[in-house]
């Protein structure tokens, strides 16, 4: 059905209007700080 499919396209709900804001952008600063982090261990 659509709503079995429209389950498998968002895992876990991850993406659902569940997880505010404040996740996604201590998501996106973790992920920013690793690859700073790897760009550093580079030179």
């Amino acid at each position: 059905s659509f709503g079995s499919s429209f389950a498998l396209l968002r895992p876990r709900s991850l993406w659902s209007p569940g997880p505010s804001p404040r996740v996604i952008i201590f998501v996106y600063l973790l992920f920013a700080g690793h690859i700073n982090t790897f760009d550093y261990l580079q030179r």
